[in-house]
């Protein structure tokens, strides 16, 4: 009898344990395919496609594209100038998060340190600052750059901007602006801090992306040659992804060498990609207390009666 009792027991905790488990999403590369006006889903680990993940709600042109605090994903919509979000669990449209403070062709967009969010706003030449719970304008956070596009924050907790319209980094600590990139830049698009610190930019004319020392902005040269580079993202395997526009394609990268390893299987769903964003979205928490707790006083339930059985 008691090992009957055993038994029963390791099944109850063993379906528990796998209720808790699937309530988490896998790893998943999200990809902005701007001729299809879709955000697309990639498995992380063997780079298959999964699904349109988030279309609708007015999406024009996707650029960049973020996860918020909230656990919802932010996009840019360029052509209705527009932050879009979406259930960041199902891909279900939300509502239109920001649209004022004279937003014109958004292009990246991420969350600050003071986890409001910030958005590069092409047309107008700046940086605006939105509520990051509300979607509320706040200010121009940054003016005086030309036609701003990808945007990252530092551990300095200072913003770099990457400018299309004068071939630079910028760096902006809040009060003072500097020129933290001034050569060798061919129409960049995206930048992003590696895991070893540095700043890798996506050359988009040049046709490469370039390595930077992340403390000075001193070239460190050529990391990889990539025709029209946009979107940059380093996965989990510590290997840089990037987007590349003429060939339709997600090219996977050594994160240490820079040597090319393969493409992602992406077909015909990807159309002009441009960025990219690794993430392993969680179901929201009001989903899952329910049946959890649900399962738990059933799980006692049957304690108490097997208890009973072998008393």
């Amino acid at each position: 009898m008691r090992k009957n009792k055993s038994g029963i027991l390791f099944i109850i905790f063993s379906f528990i344990l796998s209720v808790s488990y699937t309530a988490n999403a896998g790893s998943y590369l999200y990809v902005s395919s701007k001729a299809t006006d879709q955000i697309l889903r990639y498995d992380a680990v063997t780079g298959a496609f999964v699904d349109v993940f988030a279309s609708g709600g007015g999406l024009d042109r996707p650029n960049g594209l973020v996860y918020g605090p909230d656990g919802n994903l932010y996009v840019s919509s360029a052509s209705t100038d527009q932050i879009l979000r979406y259930n960041g669990y199902t891909g279900a449209f939300m509502d239109v998060f920001a649209s004022t403070g004279g937003i014109n062709e958004p292009e990246d967009l991420v969350f600050g340190p003071d986890g409001n969010l910030y958005v590069s706003s092409s047309a107008t030449n700046e940086v605006l600052r939105y509520n990051g719970s509300t979607g509320s304008f706040m200010d121009v956070y940054l003016s005086g750059i030309t036609y701003p596009r990808g945007l990252v924050f530092g551990a300095d907790n200072s913003l770099y901007v990457a400018t299309w319209g004068d071939d630079r980094v910028y760096k902006y600590d809040g009060s003072t602006l500097s020129s933290f990139v001034s050569s060798g830049l061919n129409n960049p698009i995206e930048l992003i801090f590696g895991p070893d610190g540095n700043l890798y930019v996506s050359n988009y004319n040049g046709g490469n992306i370039l390595k930077f020392n992340g403390d000075t902005g001193a070239s460190m040269g050529i990391f990889t040659a990539i025709n029209n580079p946009i979107g940059l993202a380093f996965g989990d395997n510590g290997n840089l992804y990037a987007a590349t526009q003429e060939q339709d394609a997600i090219k996977i990268y050594n994160g240490n060498t820079g040597a090319y390893i393969s493409s992602l299987p992406t077909g015909s769903e990807l159309d002009n990609p441009h960025w990219i964003l690794f993430a392993s979205p969680s179901e929201p928490e009001p989903a899952v207390p329910e049946p959890l707790s649900i399962l738990l006083v059933g799980t006692s339930s049957a304690i108490c009666f097997i208890r009973k059985r072998v008393s």
